[in-house]
């Protein structure tokens, strides 16, 4: 019996695998506790122009900017927000 020589082949390499797709992180209107429940909620009306009144949310705003922790990623917009309701307030 003959022996059979391989053939020489010219396969591609195989391609490199892609890293793992990382879950995304969750979002920052995403709450954790009530507080940042009721900020989260107060800014997604705010933006949506459905406060009509300045001095009906101001007591609220003014609880809610003692209870939400510094850390909160809620922190920034909740007091830019409080800002301008003030600012409104005052001119009024």
């Amino acid at each position: 019996m003959a022996r059979v020589k391989p053939r020489k082949t010219t396969a591609k390499p195989a391609p490199k695998k892609q890293p793992a797709k990382q879950p995304a992180k969750q979002p920052a209107s995403t709450a954790k506790s009530p507080v940042e429940t009721k900020v989260a909620k107060l800014l997604a009306d705010y933006e949506a122009g459905q406060i009509d009144n300045a001095w009906d949310v101001l007591p609220a705003m003014m609880d809610l900017h003692e209870q939400l922790p510094r850390s909160s990623a809620l922190r920034k917009p909740f007091d830019k927000m409080f800002g301008e309701i003030e600012d409104i307030c005052r001119e009024s």
